[in-house]
């Protein structure tokens, strides 16, 4: 009878003992050459597309797009994805942690991505037409500003 009233708290520890943080270690980040003005409305847009994909990430499916208007009829671009073994609350811990990191790697880049061992973050800003760019988009490449990380035995989904 006694067997009974431990099985919640054995289940209790058991799901402590499974539960793991995301792995955000640092893999590679991006930025392109193309940046625009700090004092343009541009920096909102970003901040506001970046914060929809850490918002809805982990509810869509660990793989979430979108895009919120930007001055002069642009459309910044976002989009995340997470490990898929990760829980819910861990993918939304992940991103949490990409977009800074994403933001201070890349400031006023047009466009930008980080990867982190456990999920990845990117944006770009559409290139119709960019009367505030500080830099033309004649190289819209993302050029690469910090080595990789040799992944040994990673998950496949990033």
């Amino acid at each position: 009878m006694a067997y009974y009233r431990c099985v919640p708290l054995i289940m209790l520890v058991m799901f402590y003992m499974v539960r793991a943080d995301p792995d955000t270690s640092e893999l590679e980040y991006h930025c392109n050459n193309a940046v625009y003005d700090p004092n343009s409305g541009y920096r909102a847009s970003v901040d506001d597309t970046l914060r929809d994909v850490v918002a809805n990430t982990a509810d869509k499916a660990y793989d979430y797009y979108t895009s919120h208007p930007a001055p002069d009829n642009q459309i910044v671009y976002g989009h995340g994805a997470c490990n898929g073994a990760l829980s819910h609350v861990d993918c939304q811990a992940c991103v949490s942690y990409a977009f800074p990191k994403l933001i201070n790697h890349c400031a006023y880049s047009v466009g930008a991505q980080i990867k982190v061992k456990d999920c990845r973050m990117s944006q770009f800003i559409s290139q119709f037409s960019h009367p505030t760019l500080t830099q033309p988009l004649h190289t819209p490449t993302f050029v690469q500003v910090q080595a990789s990380l040799e992944l040994s035995g990673g998950v496949g989904l990033l």
